[in-house]
């Protein structure tokens, strides 16, 4: 249990909710599909290692994946030794002897990419596990089935130390339902998994489909489904609509740490970001843009919690807030809720600041710092 004592903020975590959201999603897929986690960007705000353990040891799952290398390095800190790692993203060749040190798979999706592997499991003497990613339509990294594939291929069986554990694309549109590229992308992918299959190739993993993917696209589903988001309680669908009822797991509170009545013509914040037309009680509260707070909404007067009350940011600075509380039966030391739901219930989602700040919806958990603790509910 994290003590909170010398923190300024915390992020709560309710490890139930993400239990039942995980249970809800291998109630939709069925048997014979698993979930493949995807550990990135702290876990989307919530942990790396906490959150890798309780893949591992409580929900059973032998293969997880990340963006980055040094991410690899700290799940395989904290995982059992059978459970298989691998790195989504395209990673720098200086990193690439690291990820053959930790055991880490690579994603291939070019011939440079599969020489500078096998050089370096060669310099290593060691044996490597490799997923193949086809590009289908995103165009961020990934062999396009066709000509650019058959050279992925080619590179392999010259190398001949790399085995292929697994096969994976990404869709771009899936958030919304029934986005008739999403099925062109499937289309794309199974002209891969075909070209594969006719070289000799029938990876152990094969996976495509992100939440979005998850919660309407059934023909899609293969050995996993990549749908952290949707797994830890976030649908992540453009209209809003949660098919699998999930409910979000994190709430992050600050304290007030000072109220002061400002009068007309008064002034608070860099720049006097605020000016008092009016009477105005103002909460300082203690977390900021440096804490991960999105600096527009909390400048642009969004929404916050006090107590179980809804008000307004006045003004944010680094590491301290100001909020309006006038009216509002409050005291110096009292929970202030930036995101999820207050003590008593009220609730602050992701889904609402979504649409107030034109970001995606995991984008304010993926800023919240080191600085803020976290506390795991059981």
């Amino acid at each position: 249990m994290t003590d909170t004592g010398m923190y300024s903020s915390y992020l709560e975590i309710d490890m139930g909710r993400i239990r039942d959201s995980i249970e809800r999603v291998r109630r939709h897929i069925g048997a014979g599909c698993e979930i493949l986690p995807v550990i990135k960007s702290n876990c989307y705000g919530l942990g790396t290692e906490a959150m890798a353990e309780f893949y591992t040891r409580e929900c059973g799952m032998r293969l997880l994946s990340c963006a980055q290398v040094s991410e690899g390095a700290q799940i395989r800190r904290c995982t059992p030794p059978d459970t298989e790692i691998l790195v989504l993203s395209g990673v720098p060749h200086a990193a690439v002897k690291h990820a053959v040190r930790h055991g880490l798979q690579l994603s291939l999706y070019n011939e440079e990419g599969v020489r500078a592997l096998s050089a370096a499991a060669r310099e290593a003497g060691r044996s490597v596990r490799a997923q193949i990613k086809i590009e289908t339509g995103m165009n961020r990294i990934g062999a396009r089935p066709g000509e650019e594939l058959a050279r992925l291929l080619c590179a392999l069986r010259e190398c001949g130390n790399i085995e292929i554990a697994g096969v994976f694309t990404h869709f771009a549109t899936a958030s919304e339902p029934e986005s008739a590229f999403a099925r062109e992308q499937l289309a794309r992918f199974r002209e891969g998994l075909a070209q594969l299959d006719g070289a000799g190739i029938r990876p152990e993993y094969v996976h495509c489909c992100n939440s979005g993917g998850t919660a309407w696209l059934r023909e899609a589903f293969y050995t996993h489904v990549r749908c952290e988001c949707l797994s830890l309680g976030y649908p992540c669908m453009d209209d809003g609509s949660n098919l699998l009822g999930v409910r979000e797991p994190a709430s992050w509170r600050a304290f007030i740490t000072n109220i002061r009545r400002l009068m007309p013509g008064e002034s608070a914040g860099y720049d006097r970001a605020f000016m008092a037309e009016r009477p105005t009680d103002v909460a300082v509260i203690s977390a900021g843009y440096g804490d991960g707070l999105y600096r527009p909404l909390a400048s642009r007067g969004g929404p916050v919690l006090v107590g179980d009350v809804r008000t307004r940011y006045l003004a944010v600075c680094m590491d301290q807030s100001f909020v309006d509380v006038t009216g509002i039966d409050c005291r110096i030391g009292d929970e202030v809720t930036l995101l999820g739901e207050s003590a008593g219930g009220a609730a602050l989602s992701l889904e609402e600041l979504k649409r107030l700040t034109g970001q995606t919806l995991t984008y304010p958990l993926t800023m919240i710092n080191s600085r803020v603790a976290r506390v795991y509910k059981y």
